[in-house]
């Protein structure tokens, strides 16, 4: 059974206490590959063992070749910690009473059965939240259950036994946790775009919190593949086009949920090629 229980933000400083001075192997993948890594505790902190970063094969993740990679890397423990991968979980940010913790968390469900269809087979966790006015604004992530139950199937069909479940922290989070001290002003609301070529990541950050987050479903694949091909400025346009009307119903969305100004600068960053692009236009 899924130690569910476990799902938390995954730390690396934490994987030593997770596994009570045992070694740990973490794993992080995504639709096209998997890095493992394998770290020992040691008394001045974690020391990285084995590494590895495979991409998947033609039939994807399954038992055999994870096998294969235990022993072609000399893996030496089979219990492990998992970073959800983006397929799995939905990032959304929720404006709630300003309730104690565990009234919060029923609100949060209540809110989310109710809202919309496809969220009752999610399980819905909160990662953080922060007083607004007199609300709250909720950063919550919804877990694809039935997916996620695919998923460790395989895992213990290679012999791994699953002791923590976590999120990976997204990609704004750690660019606000690691050039915080680079930033001309840090009173001044942003919008940040991260880019990636499945999908893009929004947020919000006001006097250096992540104050609103969300996934926009637009990726860049296409508009790189235009770029790289010669064509038409109009074919790039339109490609362009698209993201800002996602961008701008998102934001919208968050003027509507927290009556807050929408910020006038935006930062675009992620894959290189197409944020210069985004930025330029």
């Amino acid at each position: 059974m899924m130690n569910l229980k476990k799902m938390n933000k995954l730390s690396l400083s934490r994987i030593g206490g997770i596994f009570h001075s045992r070694n740990a192997v973490a794993l992080d993948w995504d639709h096209q590959s998997l890095a493992a890594v394998e770290v020992a505790d040691r008394n001045n902190g974690a020391e990285i063992i084995h590494f590895t970063i495979r991409a998947f094969p033609a039939d994807g993740m399954n038992a055999a070749w994870l096998k294969a990679i235990w022993q072609q890397e000399h893996f030496s423990e089979h219990r492990v910690i998992c970073c959800l991968p983006p397929a799995l979980v939905e990032y959304k940010s929720l404006v709630m009473p300003d309730l104690p913790l565990a009234q919060l968390e029923e609100a949060v469900k209540i809110e989310m059965d109710s809202g919309s269809s496809g969220h009752s087979t999610s399980l819905v966790k909160i990662i953080d939240w922060q007083k607004q006015y007199q609300m709250l604004l909720v950063n919550i992530a919804l877990v694809k259950l039935e997916l996620l139950a695919k998923e460790f199937q395989v895992l213990k069909q290679a012999g791994l036994e699953i002791e923590w479940t976590g999120f990976r922290y997204q990609g704004l989070q750690n660019f606000i946790n690691f050039n915080r001290n680079f930033w001309d002003d840090t009173t001044t609301s942003t919008i940040y775009l991260d880019i990636d070529k499945d999908a893009t990541e929004l947020g919000i950050v006001k006097n250096e919190v992540m104050v609103y987050r969300r996934e926009i479903g637009w990726g860049c694949s296409a508009l790189l593949n235009n770029l790289r091909g010669n064509n038409s400025q109009a074919i790039i346009s339109s490609e362009i086009t698209d993201l800002i009307e996602e961008v701008r119903l998102s934001l919208a969305a968050y003027k509507a949920d927290t009556k807050d100004e929408i910020p006038l600068k935006i930062e675009a960053f992620g894959k290189i090629e197409a944020a210069s692009t985004i930025r330029d236009s």
